[in-house]
């Protein structure tokens, strides 16, 4: 009889480490898909000189911002992207609507932000988009391009 105890008591703790694991790897992966999801911004800060007034950085921005919305300036960044086949979307014209909703262009104090909104696990197309956004930037501004 006490063998028969024995063999129970090892068959339970057998099975609730068994639970035990898939609990905590269950854990585990709900946290990592949580993370995954989470708002990740990415931006580039172009400085601003600190005498620059308040109004004057945010209209700077607007303007900007206006600029960069432009239908044409977004059909070429989506096409040279290649955003409607990495969102998945049906047409050019989805992916330039997303890609304004996503653009985020903002004054800080000492800085204006161009960059876009996206989940942390889009940011490698969210670096793309940026990078490609800063040309424009860099053309609009008057910039020199980089060496």
């Amino acid at each position: 009889m006490d063998g028969v105890y024995t063999r129970i008591m090892q068959r339970l703790i057998a099975a609730s480490l068994i639970v035990l694991v898939l609990l905590v790897g269950g854990a585990g992966f709900g946290y990592w898909t949580y993370k995954q999801n989470c708002p990740h911004p990415i931006y580039v800060p172009l400085p601003v000189t600190p005498e620059t007034s308040a109004a004057k950085r945010a209209e700077l921005a607007a303007s900007l911002k206006a600029k960069l919305s432009e239908p044409e300036l977004l059909l070429k960044v989506c096409k040279e992207v290649g955003l409607k086949a990495k969102w998945q979307l049906a047409s050019d014209a989805q992916a330039v609507a997303e890609l304004r909703r996503r653009l985020l262009v903002q004054a800080s104090e000492t800085t204006i932000d161009v960059g876009v909104h996206g989940k942390k696990k889009d940011k490698a197309v969210s670096g793309e988009i940026v990078t490609r956004l800063m040309e424009e930037v860099r053309k609009i501004i008057g910039l020199p391009a980089p060496p």
